[in-house]
Order: C-alpha cells, then structure tokens, then sequence
C-alpha cells in the first residue's frame, strides 16, 4: 500500500534524509544510477502526501532538481523526472510557490534553462544531426519545457480567487520594480515563442505563449508595457553579458523570420502567429494560443484597447530621425540601423487581414456561383478564406469588446481599400454582409 509505505518512510529516523543525500551526491552510494532511481521514487510519493512535500521544499529540494535538471549530460528522461516532482511540489500549496520564489537562484534557473534552449535553437548551433546533437537538442528542449511548466505553475495560485497572489507572481517575474523594462527571463520566453513554428519547435512555443497568457492576465501594469514593446528589447539582451553576441543574432533572426524592425512592436510578432500565414501549415494549437495571449493583453483594459484604436483610427507620422539609435563606435556606419518604414501598427494588421481574407472568400464564392446565388459551391480556397475572416474578425472583435467608444472610432474613422474600393470600415462590414447574404433585405436580418 502506498499510503503505508510513505507513513514508514516518515517515521524512519533517517528515511527521506537518506533519500535527499541519495539525490545530492552526499550520501553513501551517490552513483547516477541509484539518484535515477530515487528520483522515480521521489516522483511517486510526492504525488498526494503533504508531509513528504513539505519534507522535501524546505530540505533544499527545490535547488537540488533543478541542480540535476541542468547537468549537461543528463537525460531527457531525467529531466522530466525532475520537472514531475517540482510541480507535485509547486502544487502542494501557495507557501511552497513563495518559498520558490524568494530564493533568486532559482528563478534565475528557469532563466538559464530558456535562455540555453534559445541559444542552441536560434543560432543553429545543432545542425549536425547526429545522434549526440539530437540528444543534446531533446535534453534541452525538455528543460525549456521543464522551465514552461514550472512558470505557469507558480502564475496558478490555489484560490483561484485569490487576484492579489496572481498579480504578486505575475509583477515577480515580469520585472524587478527598480527596472525599467521586462527581466531577462521573459526576454527569453519571447524570443522562443516568436521563433515561430519550426520543426519539433512548435510545443516549446505553444507552452511559451500559454506562459504569456498567465503572465499577462487582467494585469493592467503588463498590459500597458508589453502593448508599447518594441523589438529592440529582443535585440538589447535584457540583463545578458554585454559580451553574449547570442542575443544580438537570436533577435536578428526573429526579426528577420518575421519580417519585423526594430521599432515595431512585439505584440505583432505575437499577432502573427495568432493569423494562418501563406505556405505555412496551420498549427490550430498554436493559432489559438496565440490569440489567448493577443486577447489578455486587452481584456479588462480598456485604457489598452482605446490607446490601441487611437493609434490605428491615427497613426503618427514617420519619421526615421525618431528610430535612429546613436552611433556604435565598435560597428561600421553602414551596418547602423536604419528603418524603412513606419512601424507596424497593430490594428491595422488585423483589419487588413481580416479585409484581406473575406475579399478573397467572397471572390471565390462569387466564382463558383452556378444558377440560384443562395446555392453556391465552395472550393477549397474559398474556405480557407472563409475560416481566416472568420479568424479576423474575432481579432478585431477584442478590440472592440466592451468598448463603445472605440467600436465607433473603428467603424467610422478608419478606412480600408477593398474589392469595392475605399471605404470605412463600418461601410465595409455592412457591404460585405450584404454581398454574402444577397437575400436578406427584412430589418431583422441586416
């Protein structure tokens, strides 16, 4: 019996310190073998029982796993042992997620582990394929993954209730208050989740978004900062070595990837993975992720979304002096950054998609209509259309939900080029209607 078992081992004078010398190389046989072993077993009675959870968070075990995840020769397999128990662990109680936190070395842990995955994906340092790459390549993919799940789990009081826990965890690991920008450890988890859907990538960036989200949730202070990020924070390193050139090429090759500047802002990185993109194969977990992450950060701000419609309803001017960064006397004059255009502008690109989208869904239609217009025979490229205006225009809906004001600034004062030719969007919307329900003419349908 299990539960018998665990209440033997607590009542040993030396049971579970026996096992934590076993798993911190003190004990009598430390050998790798007999840690993997314990490690299961740990795994096991960490399950259910408080006592032995207790036991282990204030015997350094929170260190200790983390230690052992990082080795850099352990096993995937070990790594995951480790993260099982620190969730059991981190999901005992909201004490065990505060001791976590108030040791530095951990979270800076968790930040090693996502910036060491970054590292070896982004600059392509395992192309080699063989077998030692790939194990190297899944070991640290299962830390990142490790790294993931740790993070969500201390953004997931045990109230769920409980908002002033959840903002605590979050403004923690956002930033240190005496910053002015995001800590390094969320510079990484962006740069893996705008890394985009590469091969045996696209579960490290679906868990990093489904971080993003937690992260950002009805935090208002987050919100408001990450709505303004541009992507030169992914260039600057946050907090890395000046002396790590890793940053500088990972942030180039996302925004190269992406087709991002400097000074566009991040949140379109995020909006882009949220759109099915041309030639690139639908991930629906990934699309859906990242729309939760575009979501939070406008749901219950409406300061946010109205910012977000002023700029779209009314984009500043362009001018390159405002984005010229000074000069670097260690780099030549003409590798300077220099922009090429306006910024991106984040409302824009969703009404251009969603716009995009139903002028090519009602084209299609429009082209394969056979006698009686209601009766109309879909191809495959209508419906593809048909699926990314429906996509946009649950996009745009957020920036419009609960905001009347901005709903009108919307609708009345921006305007869109379209098969019709240039109108407003609200023209475009009642248009559009009209056109894919030509039967509709009582009040109550339109």
């Amino acid at each position: 019996d299990a539960g018998s078992f665990e209440e033997v081992l607590l009542q040993s004078p030396q049971g579970m310190q026996l096992i934590m010398e076993g798993l911190g190389g003190t004990g009598a046989d430390s050998s790798e073998v007999v840690r993997n072993e314990l490690l299961q077993l740990l795994q096991q009675i960490t399950q259910q029982n408080k006592n032995i959870q207790q036991f282990v968070t204030y015997n350094d075990g929170f260190p200790m796993l983390l230690a052992i995840a990082t080795e850099p020769e352990v096993e995937a397999a070990v790594t995951a042992d480790c993260g099982s128990i620190l969730s059991n662990l981190l999901g005992s109680s909201d004490l065990a997620k505060t001791l976590f936190c108030e040791d530095p070395g951990n979270v800076l842990r968790l930040q090693e582990m996502l910036q060491d995955y970054a590292r070896y994906l982004l600059t392509q340092e395992g192309t080699d394929e063989t077998a030692y790459e790939a194990a190297q390549l899944e070991r640290r993919r299962g830390s990142a993954q490790m790294a993931l799940s740790i993070l969500q789990a201390l953004l997931s009081p045990a109230d769920e209730n409980d908002a002033g826990a959840l903002e605590q965890a979050q403004n923690f690991l956002w930033a240190r208050a005496e910053r002015p920008e995001p800590s390094a450890l969320i510079h990484s988890a962006l740069l893996l989740a705008l890394a985009g859907p590469q091969e045996g990538h696209l579960d490290v960036v679906v868990s990093c978004l489904g971080f993003l989200e937690k992260l950002i949730c009805k935090n208002g202070r987050i919100q408001g900062e990450l709505s303004v990020l541009e992507c030169q924070f992914l260039l600057q390193g946050s907090g890395l070595p000046k002396d790590t050139d890793w940053g500088f090429a990972a942030g180039i090759s996302v925004l190269l990837d992406e087709q991002l500047q400097t000074h566009d802002p991040v949140l379109v990185g995020v909006l882009r993975l949220a759109i099915p993109v041309p030639g690139r194969d639908d991930h629906v977990p990934l699309l859906d992720a990242a729309s939760k992450v575009f979501t939070a950060v406008f749901e219950g701000s409406e300061q946010v979304a109205l910012q977000m419609m002023n700029h779209t309803a009314t984009p500043p001017p362009f001018d390159p002096d405002m984005y010229a960064a000074a000069p670097d006397p260690e780099q030549d004059e003409e590798d300077a950054f220099q922009p090429s255009r306006a910024p991106f502008i984040i409302g824009r690109e969703v009404i251009d998609f969603m716009v995009a989208s139903l002028d090519r869904h009602l084209e299609a239609r429009n082209a394969l209509t056979t006698g009686d217009a209601r009766a109309v025979a879909l191809d495959a490229d209508a419906c593809v259309a048909a699926r990314n205006a429906i996509r946009g225009l649950q996009l745009l809906q957020i920036l419009f939900r609960g905001n009347g004001e901005g709903a009108a600034m919307l609708g009345l004062r921006i305007r869109v080029s379209c098969r019709g030719g240039d109108m407003t969007l609200l023209a475009y919307l009642v248009k559009s209607f009209g056109d894919l329900f030509p039967g509709a003419q009582d009040a109550s349908a339109a």
